[in-house]
């Protein structure tokens, strides 16, 4: 009974951390995530394909250098995966962000707070729905987030430079 209990209680332990970590993600940088939540918005299947490829090389690269006899390649290996953790932290708040977007519209007068962390909990309890929840929505949902987490971070959008305001010599009256 007891290895029943460290099961439910470890699960229900990643529920509330995955939702605290996308409302902290989604307050403290909150430009990328909003740049995420477009990329969702426009394309949520650019954003899968994207994923996958981010995902196959940085994480076979980061397979191979951890699966090396050097110390130094394995430590390279492990930074390997650090691009994939910013890029599903950025994401699966863009997708809560989306989400409590999307709540908004049919709860008048409820807190962006109070959505947001609905949208990481809603999140966050689909990955839980056993066999498709396990099997679709977590490997599906992912490369999404990550497609579009990671290209938000990396790519930024096009600044224009400031107009060049015309110095005009002071006319002699």
């Amino acid at each position: 009974m007891a290895d029943v209990y460290s099961i439910v209680f470890t699960i229900l332990g990643f529920l509330v951390v995955s939702c605290g970590l996308n409302v902290w993600t989604a307050l403290v940088f909150p430009a990328p995530v909003q740049r995420c939540r477009s990329r969702l918005e426009e394309g949520p299947f650019a954003s899968f394909l994207l994923g996958a490829v981010y995902a196959g090389v940085f994480g076979g690269l980061g397979i191979a250098a951890l699966s090396a006899p050097s110390g130094g390649v394995k430590i390279f290996g492990a930074v390997l995966f650090a691009p994939l953790m910013i890029g599903l932290a950025v994401g699966g708040a863009g997708l809560s962000t989306l989400l409590a977007e999307r709540m908004r519209a049919l709860q008048e007068g409820a807190s962006p707070f109070g959505l947001l962390v609905r949208g990481s909990l809603i999140n966050s309890l689909a990955a839980l729905f056993p066999f498709i929840g396990w099997f679709l929505f977590i490997p599906v949902a992912g490369l999404i987030s990550l497609g579009a987490g990671l290209t938000a971070v990396i790519i930024r959008p096009h600044r224009r430079p400031a107009p060049m305001v015309a110095r005009t010599a002071p006319s002699a009256n």
